[in-house]
């Protein structure tokens, strides 16, 4: 074949990536090296019950949306709510949603979704709450665990190797929230025997683990968490990282207050006791008016920008 006909052919036609997805947390959008995800891979969020992972792929989808991505929330754990989603940015009029009742339809979902569109984004919440068609079958009293655990994982084995030139070609990006374990039997790790088991761990370019590691108090009040995310694995930097933000309760990630001490760290913030200014702005006296003036002057998101190009070169390009 001629080099005048390879032009010609899609196959060797030549793809400009998408733009990475901005993840709610400035912190860790830097420490990915790519300012967010990156587009075409499977991306794992584990963690205990409550350490945010739901939370954190709502800001990636709303940041997806508003880079007119197209989104979907297949909801496994039956635990979705509408209202903190919006509170957290997600446009709701544009999420493509569905609760399937088994592990089967919900991967049937997940195919179905992937390659519709380039750069969509799929958020499977979550793997630990799939529930196979034989174990809904089985009589009440009958333990399910030896029956339908091994199957759910050769199911998402195959799903996966079936998905992963799909995903990389279309550049979509899908999110399997997982809840990890403290403690494993001796059986789970006689993996020889289940590698299927270690199919998404395998298949995942991007690998988070959260931990709240404590509470935020005002006046007294638990007002949200403080969360961990260790990246255990990454395309475009080596791990293991460690980044912390902040969750608000009802609200969401605190990008406010992240934006703020990155932009102290990064010398664009400077303080002079409990007084902060901006490029000669008077921000106000401690920590906490110093962000309600950024706000009120609409200066979060300039700074954001700053921050990016002063430590990352990666401004937040595609948004609206």
């Amino acid at each position: 074949m001629s080099q005048a006909e390879e032009k010609k052919n899609p196959e060797y036609e030549f793809t400009p990536r998408l733009a990475a997805i901005p993840t709610g947390s400035l912190g860790l959008d830097l420490a990915l090296g790519a300012g967010g995800i990156s587009c075409g891979q499977f991306v794992e969020i584990s963690g205990t019950e409550s350490s945010g992972k739901t939370t954190l792929c709502q800001h990636i989808v709303a940041h997806a949306q508003r880079m007119e991505r197209l989104c979907a929330w297949i909801d496994t754990d039956h635990s979705f709510n509408p209202v903190y989603a919006m509170s957290c940015g997600v446009a709701l009029q544009h999420l493509l949603f569905t609760s399937p009742p088994d592990a089967e339809q919900a991967f049937d979902t997940l195919e179905a979704l992937i390659g519709t569109q380039s750069g969509i984004v799929v958020v499977l919440d979550s793997v630990d709450a799939l529930t196979s068609r034989d174990e809904l079958g089985l009589p009440l009293g009958i333990n399910p665990s030896a029956v339908a655990g091994s199957n759910i994982d050769k199911l998402l084995s195959l799903l996966l190797r079936k998905l992963t030139p799909v995903v990389n070609r279309s550049q979509a990006v899908v999110l399997f929230t997982n809840r990890s374990q403290q403690h494993r039997s001796e059986a789970y790790h006689q993996l020889s025997a289940h590698l299927s088991r270690l199919a998404l761990k395998l298949h995942a370019g991007l690998r988070l683990r959260l931990q709240a590691t404590g509470h935020l108090l005002e006046n007294g009040v638990i007002t949200g968490q403080r969360v961990q995310v260790k990246i255990l694995r990454n395309q475009n930097v080596a791990p293991p990282l460690r980044v912390e933000f902040d969750i608000i309760y009802n609200q969401g990630i605190n990008y406010s207050g992240e934006v703020f001490d990155l932009g102290l760290q990064a010398g664009l913030i400077h303080q002079q006791g409990e007084a902060f200014t901006l490029q000669g702005l008077n921000l106000g006296i401690g920590r906490t008016q110093a962000i309600e003036t950024l706000e009120r002057q609409a200066l979060i998101r300039p700074m954001e920008q700053g921050i990016r190009q002063k430590l990352l070169r990666t401004p937040l390009s595609g948004e609206i």
